[in-house]
């Protein structure tokens, strides 16, 4: 028969099924705590965004902007497919209807060329060639863009299209941009 005093020492060493769980699916629990701290070093993550075209490595980062676009500006993107370079449909990537109410198409493009100015304006052109009636423009780049030079180009290619262009750049110096939340959110889609 046992005691009082091994009956405690059985059942302090064996969790109750709760404890059990959620020590192996916290996340399955409302209280627990998502950390989205950056696992990945500043100074790694602004080389990685230099050297994406070295290393052939367009493709990662289109679909990094596609997850980060996602996240921060609308969740209804439609995934291109087909081939690349040239042969698709002029954007990236674009939103579809998901109620009556926001029928609105954006489109996006997205590259990671050092010459971002002139892509930018041949990318809204061609956006522009598919007269899809889009009502936003945003182009997302892994070059630095000042905030003159930004908004300088922004008000260009606004005033040349007819439509709401928008500039999405690394930002590292602002806190936004493809670093603020994207850091923390979407490095792991380029690979680390």
């Amino acid at each position: 028969m046992m005691d009082n005093d091994d009956r405690n020492l059985m059942n302090r060493d064996i969790p109750n099924p709760r404890e059990w769980m959620r020590a192996r699916h916290p996340d399955l629990f409302s209280d627990t705590r998502v950390d989205d701290a950056p696992r990945l070093p500043k100074a790694v993550f602004e080389y990685h965004l230099d050297t994406l075209t070295s290393r052939k490595q367009e493709y990662e980062f289109e679909h990094f902007c596609r997850k980060l676009a996602e996240k921060e500006i609308c969740p209804n993107l439609r995934v291109q497919t087909g081939p690349t370079g040239g042969g698709d449909s002029k954007v990236d990537t674009e939103t579809y209807q998901v109620a009556e109410e926001i029928a609105e198409r954006w489109a996006f493009a997205f590259s990671a060329k050092k010459a971002w100015k002139p892509k930018v304006k041949a990318d809204v052109d061609n956006i522009l060639s598919t007269s899809r009636d889009y009502k936003r423009i945003y182009f997302f780049t892994n070059q630095f863009v000042r905030d003159k030079e930004r908004s300088a180009q922004e008000d260009a290619l606004c005033k040349h299209s007819g439509t709401p262009v928008h500039i999405i750049d690394r930002g590292l110096d602002r806190g936004e941009g493809l670093r603020g939340r994207a850091h923390r959110a979407c490095h792991c889609r380029l690979g680390h």
